[in-house]
């Protein structure tokens, strides 16, 4: 099955990426917080259209598909010649949900029927003198490949929502994490869910108690919205006391006057940490910073050639 986990290892590229988001709930959206279990501690949601039409996409993406060393790209285009399907643009939004050891699955609103997408597994087994049968139970399909005794599982969700797990060999995972009924929205994640905002570029809620030296974050909100060639980042974290909240928003506020950067660094990067503000209330701290499109696409391709040197 190499070339179907090809096509996997693309689509995932494509939607992490995306996910790199106050209209209706996205499709991905719904669906994710419908299914997903009550242990879920991450849960990320972006609306692809809009990061799509990013300037920033535009310029990172290739940059990004470079690095990948051509593994990603010929992915792609082994999609796009054997389906005439882009991976690009075959979902409009995707939500990403993790539990406490990082296992999860991530939900795609797919602009393709389900029909479509098992024809396209077919036709990229059949390159490689495989063919594929599709066992079907409920919302759960089992594909299986003459070329190998593993099967692979994924979910189909009304309104045409893709759905796979970190491990999509695992059917016991995928109905795990398709099996909620809501009951991630009265977890202890629930409230930072009901202040996301699906239609912005990037949305993330977090309620996993991490140690950071002599801090302690109990929950978080991130969001990224593009408006008219700018890029407004926001977050609020919960700290454990009111004090290391005090403490943390100081130290942003003072990262954005003494930050040392390299001496390669674009200016861009400075005139981003620059406009960081910071702000706490109670044992919340909460930080925004706004930048332009253009500036974020050059801090980033500076970022990339850090990453491979």
């Amino acid at each position: 099955m190499s070339k179907l986990a090809g096509v996997l290892c693309a689509l995932s590229f494509v939607v992490c990426y995306a996910s790199l988001a106050g209209a209706a709930p996205t499709k991905s959206f719904t669906a994710a917080t419908a299914s997903l279990p009550s242990g879920t501690e991450v849960l990320a949601t972006s609306n692809a259209k809009q990061v799509r039409a990013s300037e920033t996409f535009r310029d990172v993406v290739p940059a990004l598909l470079k690095m990948g060393g051509g593994s990603i790209s010929n992915g792609i285009g082994k999609i796009k010649k054997a389906c005439g399907i882009d991976p690009v643009t075959a979902f409009d939004d995707v939500t990403l949900g993790l539990d406490g050891k990082s296992q999860g699955a991530v939900f795609i609103a797919s602009t393709l029927s389900e029909k479509k997408v098992d024809d396209c597994l077919e036709k990229i087994a059949s390159q490689e003198g495989a063919t594929l049968a599709f066992k079907r139970s409920g919302s759960i399909t089992e594909v299986t490949s003459s070329k190998s005794s593993k099967p692979l599982f994924y979910g189909w969700l009304p309104g045409d929502v893709l759905v796979l797990t970190s491990r999509p060999g695992d059917r016991a995972l995928l109905e795990q994490m398709m099996g909620g009924r809501g009951e991630i929205l009265r977890s202890k994640l629930g409230a930072r869910i009901a202040k996301m905002d699906s239609s912005l570029a990037l949305s993330a809620a977090v309620a996993r108690r991490t140690k950071i030296e002599s801090l302690t974050v109990e929950t978080a909100l991130f969001a990224v919205s593009l408006r008219g060639g700018d890029v407004v980042a926001e977050a609020t974290a919960e700290m454990g006391s009111e004090r290391e909240a005090e403490k943390v928003a100081a130290g942003l506020r003072m990262l954005s006057v003494l930050a040392p950067l390299p001496k390669d660094a674009p200016k861009e990067l400075q005139r981003v940490i620059k406009a960081i503000d910071a702000t706490s209330s109670k044992n919340e701290v909460m930080l925004k910073v706004k930048t332009s499109e253009r500036d974020l696409g050059i801090i980033a391709l500076w970022g990339l050639k850090q990453i491979a040197n």
